[in-house]
């Protein structure tokens, strides 16, 4: 992902529209934003994080539901262009969020709206607020815990990622690089086929329990047996065809001899 222009109202430290565009640094690759302590460095990396995601790292609800609205406010408005590397094209979205703040003293969602840029276009693709994070982990695909632990690590959170256990750490880094269908996926596939697998030795055990006490002289035994009776079957079906065959040729005789007592 590669900021493009980023606009901040009423948040944090700025009470009036600040227009950042991250394009005229993009070319000269890695840049830096400085300024005195309180000055808003961190405030917008934080609208960033709060365009893509509607929460920020320090007000997510863990110290409580944070204020991120200027005190002279009681609204505030990010809007952030980014692009996205597809193969050869470059495709650009841009996310609108809204905030208000309420009687009760805490920030709800007022307006939010995710679109692709196509020249002068805007095409909404959502409106609606689990679509849009639906959306946004599938267009970056990271969700809101990845992006803030692997890409805007906030001030002394760096440690919480070191200290990830490493099957976390790996899935986390799987969805970074877009490896799942090399970690869990394949996982799963060898699982499936190893269950697969399992199972026909399964049933061959099964069989053998069935018929372990079966030995090779017992089926030549019956072999013969039951070659001796189908013999005896084949006789008796023959013995039957001739009584049939002698009964029909009987039958004839006695019509004939009807028929010579006539003349």
């Amino acid at each position: 992902m590669k900021p493009q222009i980023l606009k901040i109202t009423g948040i944090n430290s700025f009470n009036n529209t600040q227009h950042i565009d991250f394009k005229k640094v993009l070319d000269k690759g890695i840049f830096g934003i400085f300024g005195d302590t309180g000055s808003g460095k961190t405030t917008i990396i934080d609208c960033i994080t709060l365009a893509l995601y509607g929460k920020i790292v320090r007000y997510d609800g863990k110290n409580g539901n944070g204020d991120f609205l200027n005190l002279n406010r009681d609204n505030g408005k990010v809007e952030f262009i980014f692009s996205i590397k597809s193969g050869k094209d470059e495709i650009f979205y841009e996310i609108v969020r809204q905030f208000k703040r309420s009687n009760k003293n805490s920030i709800k969602s007022d307006v939010i709206r995710l679109s692709i840029l196509k020249e002068e276009d805007r095409e909404i693709i959502a409106d609606k607020k689990k679509e849009i994070e639906e959306k946004i982990i599938d267009i970056i695909g990271l969700n809101y815990d990845d992006f803030t632990k692997a890409v805007v690590l906030p001030q002394g959170k760096f440690s919480d990622f070191l200290m990830l256990e490493n099957s976390d750490k790996r899935k986390m880094l799987e969805r970074i690089f877009s490896l799942e269908k090399y970690g869990d996926k394949l996982k799963d596939k060898i699982n499936e086929k190893k269950s697969l697998q399992e199972n026909i030795v399964n049933n061959l055990k099964r069989d053998i329990e069935i018929y372990k006490d079966i030995r090779y002289e017992t089926i030549q035994e019956d072999k013969a047996i039951l070659i001796e009776k189908e013999e005896g079957l084949n006789n008796i079906k023959k013995e039957k065809e001739n009584i049939e065959i002698n009964e029909k040729y009987f039958t004839d005789i006695l019509n004939l001899k009807e028929k010579l007592i006539f003349y």
